[in-house]
């Protein structure tokens, strides 16, 4: 009985303290302006290398201040041009999904909101940088090789931020035909590209 007591004022103990650790967060509400995955490279320790994996991006900005964030996996379930519950302890980032799960991210860096008011055209206007478009590349089936513009970016499926401007995508895999689409990416557009390969004979 003594041995039980003890491991619930334990289990007691850990969870109030759990509990603090949450409270103790100044929760934020920003508007998130960029979720994007990219395909990263573990490399390679001697004979043995890692392979690939996704690392999900993060903008967020609140009263001036834009947060840049990272973490490994894919995209959260939260949408993009939407207000976002989050908080921020040392260097770690914390985001809250839709479902209200909390999940931490690296804080690569916190500056001032650049954001300025457009200038209609005219002597002295102000040049902006279009936006790079999001393209979701799925395939069927799945891990194929992916170029863009003849460079190779990673495996199906994935997440490309392309810049503005045409651009030639291919996705190649043993025993199937090469799929290939040539397209126009638009400043700061969303597309989702579907690639069904076909068998070789």
């Amino acid at each position: 009985m003594k041995h039980l007591n003890t491991s619930l004022c334990i289990l007691l103990l850990s969870l109030f303290c759990g509990a603090e650790d949450k409270k103790g967060l100044a929760w934020q509400t920003g508007m998130l302006v960029d979720q994007s995955v990219t395909l990263e490279d573990a490399g390679c320790a001697g004979n043995v290398c890692g392979g690939t994996y996704h690392r999900t991006h993060y903008a967020i900005t609140a009263e001036g201040k834009l947060y840049i964030a990272n973490r490994t996996g894919a995209r959260l379930n939260i949408s993009v041009n939407t207000p976002i519950k989050f908080a921020v302890s040392g260097n770690t980032l914390y985001l809250m999904d839709d479902k209200g799960k909390q999940h931490d991210c690296h804080l690569e860096q916190v500056r001032d909101d650049e954001k300025k008011p457009a200038v209609e055209g005219g002597p002295g206007a102000v040049s902006t940088v279009e936006a790079d478009a999001l393209i979701a590349l799925v395939s069927t089936p799945d891990g194929g090789d992916i170029t863009v513009d003849d460079a190779f970016v990673g495996n199906a499926p994935a997440k490309l931020k392309l810049k503005p401007g045409k651009h030639t995508i291919k996705i190649t895999k043993v025993g199937y035909k090469d799929w290939t689409r040539e397209m126009t990416a638009l400043a700061g557009s969303e597309v989702t590209l579907t690639a069904t390969l076909e068998k070789l004979n």
